[in-house]
């Protein structure tokens, strides 16, 4: 698998809000933005050459929007859809029979209360975000990225936490690639989107970030 950038990972964002036509992010949006994004990294690190690829993720049929996203993912990537999730949010994996090969995983938190709770010294095993984050941590895979909604008053504590328990777990994650990826909320004209970048084998250093406007 190729290695991935800060850069690769913004571009495949802004492809995924452009083609979703969305100006703001609200909570709903994040989950099929993460699907349109997973899919985007995807055909980047592996050219769609998988005939026995497929995502898992649950409740991509509640809406229109939603339904075209899948849509989009089958037509555009040729992955089949599973409707139900596979231990994290979202999962690619390919195979026929065990053992399957995981190719991508994520977490998708669009509850913004939760990075404020964090703000304001929420516990981190009280923190539903931190939680996902850490069964994504445990769930091997060779890309992950935690994909998270926070305002900019929140942005710092929740990347400081982030970055805290990437490096509690270092020693498990050496054959890795973590990505975190924080969608602001508000008008992404007006506001930034953080990526920050953890190389494999370089856990316990501080992250490459890039922080630039989706719009």
């Amino acid at each position: 698998m190729p290695l991935l950038t800060c850069a690769d990972v913004l571009d495949s964002l802004r492809d995924a809000v452009r083609d979703y036509d969305v100006k703001e992010v609200c909570q709903t949006d994040l989950k099929p933005l993460s699907v349109m994004l997973l899919s985007e990294l995807y055909a980047k690190c592996y050219g769609k050459r998988y005939k026995y690829a497929y995502l898992h993720v649950n409740n991509m049929n509640t809406d229109k929007y939603r339904k075209w996203v899948l849509q989009w993912v089958k037509r555009e990537f040729h992955l089949n859809i599973e409707d139900y999730e596979c231990v994290v949010d979202l999962n690619i994996m390919h195979g026929i029979r065990d053992p399957y090969k995981v190719l991508i995983t994520a977490e998708s938190e669009a509850y913004s209360p939760e990075a404020a709770a964090l703000s304001k010294g929420e516990d981190d095993e009280e923190n539903d975000m931190l939680r996902d984050l850490y069964k994504l941590l445990h769930y091997p895979s060779p890309l992950r990225l935690f994909i998270t909604l926070s305002s900019d008053e929140n942005h710092n504590s929740l990347l400081r936490k982030t970055s805290q328990k990437i490096a509690a777990y270092a020693d498990i994650l050496a054959s890795c690639d973590i990505f975190a990826v924080q969608v602001p909320t508000g008008k992404l004209s007006s506001h930034t989107c953080t990526i920050a970048h953890w190389k494999r084998k370089d856990h316990k250093k501080k992250a490459q970030t890039l922080m630039e406007r989706l719009l």
